[in-house]
């Protein structure tokens, strides 16, 4: 008889952790939210570092005189002096 007792305090064990689990998702969602904001603040700041470093290396130099018309005037310039 003692024996079956033991499976009655397993059931009601593993019940309690049933309920432990419903505690556990609605604080995954809470964290859930906080893992969005540092994902999204990293790929933000990967993406500024790396905009920074082509700009500082001058790798979008050609892109920004493309914009501005700048690389046009110079071409001019240089058709004008032959």
């Amino acid at each position: 008889m003692a024996d079956e007792e033991e499976p009655e305090d397993e059931e009601s064990e593993d019940l309690e952790d049933d309920d432990e689990d419903g505690d556990d998702e609605s604080s995954e969602g809470k964290g859930g939210k906080k893992k969005l904001f540092i994902i999204i603040a990293v790929v933000f700041l990967l993406a500024v570092g790396g905009i920074a470093a082509a700009y500082f290396t001058g790798l979008i130099q050609p892109i920004i005189d493309w914009i501005t018309g700048e690389g046009e005037v110079e071409t001019e310039q240089a058709l004008k002096s032959e």
